[in-house]
């Protein structure tokens, strides 16, 4: 609990959280403190003989130290990322739409494949809209919250590429929705050809805005 109270701290506080005038007690010496205090409890009050009462409490501990993990780790991606966009010359946008996003489409591309070769395609599907859904509703959400409790409204400006990427989703999905109630939720094989197709066309318009050859749309 003490190395993980202080990892949590570092995770969601960043390094910035450590600075802290001399007067006051820094943040995260109560953080260790408090850490140390439960770990001596969990030693005194535990035995390996039985489940303690206080097994949920430890479950959702372990979670919370998880969620702090994957988000330092997402922080430490986002910056390599960018500081390759600095030298490449390369916008955050082109490679939030490529690299990140060909990363967080690995899992569940491996995971939904498997599960078609076990016909139980149902379930990749399901798994297809869903995995996104929980990333989008839960990332953003917890992200937007956090930055708004923190520091108020965030207020940015929608570049070319993310209103094209808005538009391209937004045109997938429909179609997907329409495609799915005409054939009765059976859907055909070249309806996969369509979407390979326009997640191309989509790219070629990406890459056409990096190089300015898109014009600006008020």
């Amino acid at each position: 609990p003490t190395f993980g109270s202080l990892f949590m701290f570092l995770s969601f506080g960043g390094w910035e959280a450590f600075d802290v005038p001399p007067a006051k007690v820094p943040g995260w010496a109560i953080c260790g403190f408090l850490g140390m205090v439960l770990g001596v409890a969990m030693l005194r009050f535990s035995t390996p003989a039985r489940q303690p009462r206080w097994h949920l409490a430890l479950l959702l501990w372990a979670m919370c130290s998880a969620v702090s993990w994957f988000n330092f780790l997402a922080n430490e991606c986002v910056a390599v990322l960018e500081a390759f966009g600095l030298n490449l010359g390369i916008s955050s946008s082109v490679l939030g739409i490529t690299v990140l996003a060909w990363g967080n489409s690995v899992g569940d591309l491996v995971a939904d494949t498997a599960l078609v070769r076990q016909n139980r395609s149902k379930m990749a599907v399901a798994g297809i809209f869903g995995s996104p859904l929980l990333s989008d509703l839960l990332g953003l959400g917890l992200a937007l919250t956090s930055h708004c409790w923190q520091q108020g409204a965030l207020r940015s400006q929608l570049s070319k590429q993310n209103r094209i990427a808005a538009v391209s989703l937004l045109l997938a999905i429909l179609g997907t929705m329409a495609m799915f109630i005409s054939c009765g939720f059976s859907c055909p094989r070249r309806f996969a050809f369509v979407l390979l197709c326009h997640y191309a066309l989509f790219m070629a318009l990406s890459v056409a805005c990096e190089l300015g050859l898109v014009p600006d749309v008020p």
